[in-house]
């Protein structure tokens, strides 16, 4: 259980950040970029979307000419800043890439 999700095999963006930044998780990246990132310590682990898997998910949108995408929970992103990427890096990334907002690009956190 997450310090703030406070519910077992569930976990918010900046939860994880923290595990990975803070806590000493190991993060694993599929080479050939077919999936998400995963994170684990010790028997614990969690998949996830980063920035960098936000970013390569709205470039298929976008490839693909699809109408748009959707984030499942905006309380599960970063909204404070805590993970160094500034607040929202999850949604910025996103309307970033669909061209919606052109502010500076959040770079990958974890």
């Amino acid at each position: 259980a997450g310090e703030f999700t406070r519910a077992g095999g569930f976990l918010a963006y900046y939860e994880i950040c923290e595990k990975v930044n803070r806590n000493g998780w190991t993060v694993q990246r599929d080479p050939e970029g077919r999936i998400g990132p995963y994170a684990y310590h010790g028997n614990q682990w969690v998949s996830y979307d980063d920035v960098e898997e936000i970013r390569r998910k709205t470039q298929y949108l976008k490839q693909m000419n699809l109408g748009g995408g959707m984030i499942w929970a905006l309380d599960l992103d970063d909204f404070r800043g805590r993970c160094g990427c500034g607040k929202h890096p999850l949604l910025r990334t996103m309307n970033l890439e669909l061209g919606r907002i052109t502010t500076k690009r959040p770079e990958n956190c974890t």
